[in-house]
This record gives structure tokens, C-alpha cells and sequence, in this order.
């Protein structure tokens, strides 16, 4: 479909728009659902698994590494700002650059208001 099929969709449904009301009575029948076995299942199951993640974290002092690899990333990520050379850089680069950030930006902006 196009953008205009698209729209004339839209249009339609928006004009024909029926509203039923139920008084709550979706909420109750889905209350009065029995619950499903599976979903129990699958809670306890995740819950299990996240304390066993945590008593792996702990026994292995877990936090350690975590903090040893944000040192390194942090002083790698501190090397290459000090190693980058600016002046190669014309001010018409820097321009060009600054309209396509900016124009990536509003383009990516009105594709979220959509």
C-alpha cells in the first residue's frame, strides 16, 4: 500500500469510529478466567534464574570484574578524546558535519511524532 491508501485508511476508520461500552464487563470476564499453570511456571522460573545470576555475581566477585572493565573502557575512551587531532579539520567540514547532525535530528524527530 502507499502513503495515500494509508491515509484514506485512516480517514475512514477515524469518520466511522463505533465505540462500544462494556460497563466493565471484559474486565470481569477476564478476572473470572481461570490462571494459567504456564504463567505461574514461568514466574518462578525467572525468579530462580535471577538468584542463581546473583549467587554466581557474589560468588565470583562479579563486581570486581564489572569495575576493572569500566577502568579500562574509561581510559580507553580518555586515550582516543586525547589522540584526536581537531586542526585536520576545515570549518566547512565542521559545518557540513553540524547540518547533517542536525538534519538526521529533525528528520528522526518527525518520524516519532508519526
Amino acid at each position: 500500500m502507499t502513503e495515500r491508501d494509508d491515509e484514506l485508511l485512516m480517514q475512514f476508520f477515524s469518520e466511522h469510529k463505533q465505540e462500544i461500552f462494556d460497563n466493565g464487563f471484559s474486565e470481569r470476564v477476564m478476572q473470572k478466567l481461570p490462571r494459567s499453570a504456564i504463567r505461574t511456571y514461568n514466574r518462578v522460573w525467572t525468579l530462580f534464574c535471577c538468584m542463581v545470576g546473583l549467587a554466581f555475581i557474589l560468588l565470583t566477585r562479579g563486581w570486581e570484574q564489572v569495575a576493572r572493565i569500566g577502568h579500562i573502557l574509561s581510559s580507553q575512551f580518555y586515550d582516543a578524546l586525547y589522540g584526536l587531532n581537531l586542526m585536520s579539520f576545515t570549518p566547512i567540514v565542521l559545518f557540513v558535519a553540524m547540518l547533517t547532525f542536525i538534519g538526521v535530528t529533525v528528520y528522526n524527530l518527525n518520524l516519532s511524532k508519526d
